[in-house]
């Protein structure tokens, strides 16, 4: 296979991953009908942010963006954790799955402590939440009388609302949300074996599977620079309709 036809093929295999990863946001954003189109602007606008920015710090960007789509932070968050956290069970799955017919390397290991941990720590989370955040609010409504436990209450009343968001996201929906992770990760791990055939990758394909891949980032900018230009053009529609709305 010619080197410059399985760069075209892991492109088309990256870049359908990312409109996977839309049609999750968009489907995460069905119900209460909080911007769809904002979201996906968000993601298209930001998906290069993970890739090139190091320690996972391009997470933040991402976040922001989804917190000014849906006009509420712990909004933006509760999205961005079930996205996560959905990537984190689809990963286990594919990860346990692979090494059941392949031979298992560290990374694979590594992957599968971190993913295992993430989704140990939301469901720790999510537990001590539902418990605590009752008896903060009550304990707020008849105790405090400052400034500060006002601010306090208007915290625990977000928080609130998110876990209430969350649980909406994960009720009826969660199923497909992971179908769609699933999608989009094994599209991603077949980008990444056809960019490990062009660079003359070993045998050890777990470990393929599961690098950092950081020399395939040049290949991956044009689905980079595509998905930038889909995200203004989104984004541009999204402000044209809203200034035609105001102007009727």
């Amino acid at each position: 296979m010619s080197y410059g036809f399985s760069s075209l093929v892991a492109l088309a295999l990256y870049f359908g991953a990312h409109v996977f990863r839309c049609l999750r946001l968009y489907v995460l954003s069905l119900g209460d009908r909080r911007g769809g189109a904002r979201l996906v602007a968000a993601h298209c606008l930001t998906v290069w942010a993970s890739a090139i920015i190091p320690f996972k710090i391009g997470e933040i960007p991402r976040l922001a963006g989804f917190s000014i789509a849906v006009k509420s932070p712990f909004g933006g968050g509760g999205i961005w954790l079930i996205e996560r956290l959905s990537d984190a069970v689809a990963l286990v799955i594919l990860v346990i799955g692979l090494s059941l017919f392949l031979p298992v390397a560290r990374e694979a290991i590594v992957t599968l402590s971190i993913t295992g941990g993430f989704i140990s720590a939301c469901a720790l989370g999510g537990w001590i939440l539902v418990e605590i955040i009752p008896f903060l609010r009550n304990h707020l409504v008849l105790r405090s009388r400052t400034p500060k436990g006002l601010f306090a209450l208007k915290v625990v009343h977000q928080v609130e609302l998110a876990m209430a968001q969350v649980r909406r996201l994960l009720t009826g929906r969660f199923s497909l949300t992971l179908l769609i992770s699933l999608l989009i990760w094994s599209l991603e791990f077949m980008a990444v074996i056809f960019w490990g055939s062009t660079a003359g990758a070993g045998a050890d394909l777990i470990a393929v599977l599961l690098s950092d891949q950081r020399e395939a980032l040049a290949q991956r900018t044009p689905v980079f620079a595509a998905f930038t230009l889909i995200g203004v053009a989104i984004l541009g529609g999204v402000v044209m309709k809203r200034w035609r709305f105001r102007h009727a």
